[in-house]
């Protein structure tokens, strides 16, 4: 099951607020402080004490609109707390630009109340789109020749023991019957797939990022 259905999402829409931010994802960190300016007093109100760190989520629903989603941590039969609630209110007011079409997903660590100093390594991460052509774009055609057949390809770009990882969710590649079987030819493709992949060396992903999913498309 793909991730991000298979996360604890409040998946809030991107229509319930009245206005878009004027920064475009060519600048993520003025993008997001745009977005969440307008409602970071109710996020102050929620939490006992600043500064409070929490995750926003950016993604796209199935028919290409943005959305904005607040990670919560399974709750079993407790529900949710005051806090979860106040938050989720407060996010549900948070509207984004549409995201580029080759990023999927974002997963942001936002601090409410003081937002740390931007870290060196952010600055090529600042375009997200930009950096992740600049990783595929040079292995297109070692990409293409992996599969006859045309596919969109989709990789996760997250942060690990000091490196930036690049990996294929392993969903992409399982039947149609929906057992969660990998075919020899898609385990064939895979693999191919994944030699390219680790020769890439993209760069660090700063601690407020923490993951993107990309698509792109592959023709052989």
């Amino acid at each position: 099951m793909r991730l991000l259905q298979s996360a604890v999402l409040v998946v809030l829409s991107a229509g319930h607020a009245a206005a878009q931010p004027a920064a475009p994802w060519t600048d993520a960190p003025a993008t997001l402080a745009a977005a969440v300016a307008p409602v970071e007093a109710e996020l102050r109100g929620c939490v006992s004490a600043v500064p409070h760190r929490l995750a926003i989520i950016v993604a796209r629903d199935r028919h290409g609109a943005p959305v904005v989603a607040l990670p919560m941590p399974p709750v079993g039969v407790r529900g949710f707390t005051a806090e979860e609630r106040c938050l989720a209110a407060a996010v549900a007011r948070v509207v984004v630009p549409p995201l580029p079409p080759t990023i999927e997903r974002l997963a942001i660590r936002y601090t409410i109340g003081a937002q740390p100093p931007i870290e060196p390594v952010a600055a090529p991460w600042h375009d997200p789109a930009a950096a992740i052509a600049a990783v595929i774009d040079p292995d297109r055609a070692a990409l293409a020749r992996c599969d006859a057949r045309p596919r969109e390809l989709r990789l996760i770009f997250d942060r690990r023991r000091g490196r930036t990882r690049v990996w294929l969710p392993a969903w992409q590649f399982h039947d149609r019957a929906g057992t969660g079987a990998t075919p020899p030819r898609a385990r064939r493709v895979k693999t191919c797939l994944t030699k390219v992949i680790r020769r890439w060396r993209p760069p660090l992903l700063p601690t407020t990022l923490g993951e993107l999913h990309a698509v792109i498309a592959v023709t052989p």
